[in-house]
């Protein structure tokens, strides 16, 4: 089967990771929706075999995949909106390392919980593409610039920016190349990159193989450390801070996130949490499958 070059090296040197999946036998729609356990179902998933990238392919196209987020509803997304906002602080305290103030631009900024929790140190703004989000951090939490379009056409000032923030994002993009350097263009010298993705490479992810998180249709490139920080470089970063990223869900939120895996695992998790009564609580866990990175453009 002849497959296109590798998004990342262009390298025609491939070979298949994972066969194409599909969630209960049956393709469903584009799922791009947050608040879901629909994983496992994808297309082919391959390995560059030159840089160690990993994407799916074929993957849809920028129009489809605006289609798709553009009528984005995810209501079940605030169930866990207090916990969404610890997460935006856990990230603002990275980002606050390296600048403590000036304009920021989160990419993909969903109903606005990151921006609103940077707002008290930063000038804030953002871009997202579904029009049911969009709208809820306008109109409710009174963050005017948030623009509801998709990044790639997007218009905003070139060096306009001192921080870009892109918070589980790059991997849903059709082109990560050409969406990291939009971002740079947008960064004023020195300014600061700050990117989440799952880590492909990451012990859970080998360990799980089809059974991980990270292996949904709406995931559709797939970053280790090593091709994250080689794609940075490439495009004028200095990467500054290299981690994996925690997060903190109720225990019923992250039992439901495990709901497809192993019956011994999920139902030995269940029963934990019935004996201890523990489902309203609320938990950090770092499964270690998730960078956080830090860089800076030259």
């Amino acid at each position: 089967m002849t497959r296109p070059p590798c998004r990342l090296c262009g390298s025609g040197n491939q070979r298949l990771l994972y066969k194409k999946k599909r969630y209960d036998g049956v393709r469903p729609e584009l799922n791009v929706v947050i608040t879901s356990d629909i994983y496992g179902s994808y297309e082919d998933i391959v390995l560059c075999g030159d840089c160690g990238f990993v994407y799916q392919d074929p993957a849809p196209g920028e129009r489809d995949l605006k289609s798709a987020y553009s009528v984005l509803r995810d209501d079940r997304y605030f169930e866990e909106d207090d916990c969404r906002s610890m997460n935006a602080h856990l990230s603002l305290r990275t980002i606050r390392r390296h600048r403590s103030g000036g304009a920021l631009l989160d990419v993909g900024s969903s109903t606005g919980i990151f921006l609103n929790a940077a707002r008290i140190s930063f000038d804030v703004h953002g871009v997202e593409p579904s029009v049911w989000a969009a709208g809820f951090a306008r109109d409710s939490l009174n963050l005017k610039t948030v623009i509801n379009d998709t990044f790639e056409n997007s218009v905003l000032p070139e060096a306009g920016f001192d921080v870009v923030s892109l918070i589980d994002v790059i991997e849903h993009v059709a082109d990560p190349r050409k969406t990291l350097q939009k971002a740079c263009k947008l960064l004023k010298p020195g300014g600061l990159l700050y990117l989440v993705t799952p880590d492909i490479r990451s012990l859970s992810a080998s360990l799980l193989g089809r059974y991980w998180w990270g292996l949904r249709e709406a995931h559709l490139s797939y970053f280790s450390e090593r091709t994250i920080t080689r794609l940075l470089e490439d495009l004028g970063f200095s990467v500054v801070e290299k981690r994996s990223y925690g997060r903190i869900f109720s225990y019923a939120y992250w039992l439901s996130r495990i709901r497809k895996y192993p019956a011994l695992f999920y139902n030995t998790a269940d029963l934990l949490g019935k004996v201890l009564d523990i489902g309203n609580k609320v938990i950090y866990i770092n499964t270690r499958d998730s960078i956080e990175v830090c860089a800076i453009k030259k």
